[in-house]
């Protein structure tokens, strides 16, 4: 083995000679092909350089030379691959998770996955989890996470300033009735980040979509190139919101992928999902017409409190507490949920329900399907 080092020591020198010289003469002749010595495999190199070398670990090397020696005896690491859950469980039946009579059977799908401590997942109920689904507005979960990745790169910040035009006010569960009550229509990022999390908003949502695209089209294009990264097969977006649309499916297993996702890398901006409710503040013509010139106005008076409908936040089931999701509802759909639980030794629990009767009967089959495991 020692004359194997000393072998080693000497293609090092070499190489890296000839690397310096090909940096100082453009028009040297391009270094030879290292010599194949029996026993001296890549692998066996690419171990001794990173034993040999501690400095220069794997992917980044100190010096020209070093890179030249790595480019020679290993390829590139290939990209990693995205880690799925183990799926412990064959697809059960809707009694399986939970009452038949909460949900519509042609609608229904669910699947619970376990992430421990180490990030180990595992599949723990699976319900028709690979099955074609309408999302509704679980949709807002992947234009959340693409507006959460453009505040992390730079391109967006939490107190932009974007209008909503008339044309987004009149779509179905807008924020109208409410920025007509604050007397404006101007909202930071943040603000309209709570909207979609807290209040389903389809208008913040859209808003947001034009702000990082330019179009709500090129958005959608943006949504479906990060779904294929995370790894979600089975989905296709139409639209930022999820409104209806007979072309935009999904199936639960892939939003079970997603909200893990968001969860490890976005873990500063889930808590905007697991809000109850949040204000807007009234404009200061608004807060004039109501005397606040002349005397101390309450919270209710300088603030328009707007609630959210997730009932499952906070609830605790079998030692998970309820602390962040997404629910969906159209009738091609039904009621749906997409909700995560953690545990005090810090494990999660992703929870995905499709097709409730209504959120009432949602709620108690998530309810029952995490007692169950």
């Amino acid at each position: 083995m020692r004359n194997i080092g000393v072998l080693f020591a000497a293609v090092v020198t070499s190489l890296g000679a000839t690397s310096d010289a090909n940096q100082s003469d453009p028009a040297a002749p391009p270094a030879p092909t290292p010599v194949v010595v029996p026993g001296v495999t890549p692998a066996f190199l690419r171990e001794a350089l990173l034993r040999d070398m501690p400095a220069h670990p794997w992917n980044r090397v100190a010096t020209p030379a070093d890179a030249r020696i790595l480019s020679l005896i290993a390829p590139p690491p290939a990209k990693p691959k995205i880690v799925e859950p183990m799926r412990m469980v064959m697809p059960g039946r809707v009694e399986d998770a939970c009452q038949p009579g909460l949900v519509d059977s042609k609608k229904f799908a669910a699947i619970a996955v376990r992430s421990d401590v180490f990030g180990f997942q595992t599949v723990e109920m699976d319900v028709a989890a690979d099955e074609l689904r309408h999302p509704a507005s679980m949709t807002k979960l992947m234009t959340l996470m693409l507006t959460f990745r453009a505040i992390e790169r730079g391109e967006l910040k939490l107190d932009e300033i974007l209008t909503l035009r008339p044309r987004h006010l009149w779509m179905e569960r807008s924020l109208k009735k409410y920025v007509e009550e604050a007397g404006t229509t101007q909202l930071t990022v943040e603000q309209l980040i709570r909207a979609m999390a807290t209040h389903s908003a389809n208008d913040a949502a859209t808003v947001m979509a034009e702000r990082l695209a330019g179009s709500e089209g090129r958005f959608v294009g943006m949504m479906n190139d990060a779904g294929a990264e995370i790894g979600m097969r089975n989905t296709r977006f139409k639209n930022a919101s999820g409104l209806p649309d007979p072309d935009q499916v999904a199936t639960a297993y892939d939003f079970a992928l997603l909200m893990h996702h968001m969860n490890k890398n976005y873990p500063r901006y889930v808590r905007y999902l697991g809000e109850h409710e949040f204000l807007i503040p009234k404009s200061a013509e608004v807060l004039a017409a109501a005397g606040g010139r002349k005397r101390n106005l309450s919270l209710s008076e300088r603030f328009v409190r707007i609630k959210g409908h997730l009932a499952l936040l906070g609830e605790r089931f079998n030692g998970y507490a309820m602390e962040w999701g997404k629910t969906g509802y159209i009738d091609a759909s039904g009621s749906n949920v997409a909700v995560q639980g953690r545990r005090p030794d810090g494990s999660t629990l992703t929870v995905v329900v499709m097709g409730g009767k209504s959120g009432t009967d949602r709620n108690k089959c998530v309810q029952t399907l995490v007692s169950r495991l």
